[in-house]
């Protein structure tokens, strides 16, 4: 598989995606209002990384991000995204039991 990526307004994302940008954009807008309610702000755990812009903002707050992701193109979008040191990424899914998982693009219905 090759692997395509292009930066749009300063991100690196997957070529042909746009779907999740507008998405991803109204979840940054929110961050604001989640943060202020975290006392002490250590660790920030943060599932479906998508391109790396939320733990990006994560990352300015609290004093470590881990992150998670499990699709490979956003995976590899993130980590030229990121940049920080104190944001891990992890190539992985969460859920509730151990196992593989595979991934898709197709639309949801």
């Amino acid at each position: 598989m090759m692997l395509e990526l292009a930066q749009h307004g300063g991100w690196w994302w997957p070529l042909g995606e746009v779907e999740c940008r507008s998405a991803i954009d109204a979840e940054v807008a929110k961050l604001p209002q989640i943060v202020a309610m975290c006392a002490g702000r250590s660790v920030a755990v943060q599932a479906g990384c998508n391109v790396g812009r939320v733990p990006v903002s994560l990352a300015d707050q609290f004093d470590r991000v881990i992150t998670f992701e499990p699709y490979i193109p956003n995976a590899v979008a993130a980590e030229l995204n990121i940049g920080s040191a104190n944001v891990q990424l992890y190539l992985a899914a969460l859920g509730d039991r151990q196992g593989r998982v595979g991934t898709t693009t197709d639309a949801m219905n």
